[in-house]
């Protein structure tokens, strides 16, 4: 069928992904001819016009086909055009969006507090606040949106080009990229999304460009990496260092997990990301990075089935960054979510006797909702979560906001503040 604009950022992203930068190229000339009507192809583009609506989709793709050529090695001569081209696009959408997205919040004037009121993606026009509801978070969406790109593009164009070559693109992907996911959406039962063999996590890994590596190479991929009986990954051959792992769940588009394990060299971490191309991203950056980051390891699958399935170890912290809620407005619903309560278990399950569980959220009906749940399971004494009070002792960012009480009296800590040092 005809594609439409969301359609041909999927495919490019996709192709620029799997580091077929031709098909990705070709896919944007087509977007920009067929669709936004500015010229034969993409490098013949000085005229955007409609960039409100053609625009950010056009970034998008030219990111994707910048970040792909950087991970190929390619020179900063063939590069710099792509992202000069998706800068002047940038520049054309700043003036004509200005009156309605703002691209580089004033430190004075911080970005409002999203609406927890029914509204985005999953709200429901019933609530009266609905239409300026959604407006606000598109609003907030698309701007954050661009000021990523425009982070990306920035650090792909300044980035030593000379650093990074085809060879050890192939050498990280053998030991930093698993793409263990073969399909599905969250659910409770996980019997629904059946572990990837071996084979299959071989073909999985063709979408993120294993065809660069040499059929002999490609064969013994992972050099007994994933256990053949278990189909568990053996982390202490991963890392050129043993130790305890630090895991982020729905790491998004890594730049959080990089920069810790940028700052943390002597510790391992680990990037858990289901939508290929966020985990292509995290993939990318850590490669790009000087030096790259050999302690991250990105993973894409579902949270359960990696911590009940894939991890051989218990670990250090996981971490859960502004995890989505169920619903909008965050209230005890069936709605499958990340977080659910054998998720949770499967969490517990993994962490080390000291470890820690660090979730952090803007959502405060949420957060409270992951407090009851998490309160329910300990009442159930299928977990045995407890308060770490250490990180607000002397903290001046932290502070205890409100204790969620639970049956038997005890109750979860809900802190109030900004995420530290401690944290």
């Amino acid at each position: 069928g005809e594609r439409d604009g969301s359609s041909y950022e999927y495919y490019v992203e996709a192709m620029a992904a799997a580091v077929r930068v031709e098909a990705a190229k070709k896919a944007t000339s087509e977007y920009v001819k067929k669709i936004c009507g500015w010229g034969e192809t993409y490098e013949s583009v000085t005229n955007f016009k409609n960039v409100e609506e053609f625009g950010e989709t056009f970034v998008s793709c030219l990111t994707a086909i910048a970040r792909a050529m950087s991970l190929l090695g390619e020179s900063s001569a063939l590069i710099n055009p792509v992202i000069d081209k998706a800068m002047d696009c940038v520049t054309s959408l700043k003036e004509t969006l200005s009156s309605t997205v703002s691209l580089s919040a004033p430190s004075n004037n911080p970005s409002p507090k999203p609406s927890h009121k029914p509204g985005g993606k999953r709200g429901r026009a019933k609530d009266p606040t609905f239409d300026s509801t959604r407006s606000e978070s598109n609003r907030l969406f698309r701007a954050h949106k661009l000021n990523s790109m425009v982070s990306e593009l920035t650090f792909l164009k300044e980035r030593d080009t000379t650093k990074w070559t085809k060879k050890q693109l192939k050498n990280a992907m053998k030991t930093r990229l698993f793409i263990l996911s073969s399909g599905g959406t969250t659910d409770h039962d996980n019997s629904k999304n059946p572990i990837a063999t071996n084979s299959e996590v071989l073909e999985n890994l063709s979408s993120f460009g294993s065809h660069i590596l040499s059929k002999s190479n490609s064969e013994n991929f992972y050099d007994n990496l994933i256990s053949p009986t278990t189909q568990q990954i053996d982390f202490d051959k991963v890392f050129p260092n043993p130790g305890p792992l630090h895991i982020e769940l729905g790491s998004g588009t890594g730049s959080w997990i990089c920069n810790l394990a940028s700052k943390n060299p002597s510790k391992n971490y680990v990037s858990l990301e289901l939508r290929a191309s966020r985990v292509s991203q995290t993939f990318s950056h850590s490669c790009l990075l000087s030096p790259p980051l050999h302690n991250l390891c990105c993973v894409s699958d579902l949270s359960l089935q990696f911590l009940a399935s894939r991890l051989n170890q218990t670990t250090a912290e996981i971490y859960v960054n502004h995890p989505e809620p169920p619903n909008q407005s965050a209230s005890d619903s069936d709605a499958d979510h990340m977080l659910n309560d054998p998720t949770l278990r499967s969490i517990y399950d993994k962490l080390k006797p000291s470890g820690r569980l660090i979730i952090v959220s803007d959502n405060l009906a949420y957060a409270r909702l992951l407090c009851k749940n998490i309160g329910g399971l300990i009442s159930s004494r299928s977990v045995n979560f407890n308060n770490d009070s250490s990180v607000v002792v002397g903290s001046s960012e932290l502070r205890v906001g409100e204790s969620v009480r639970f049956k038997g009296g005890r109750g979860i800590d809900l802190l109030r503040g900004h995420p530290g040092k401690s944290l």
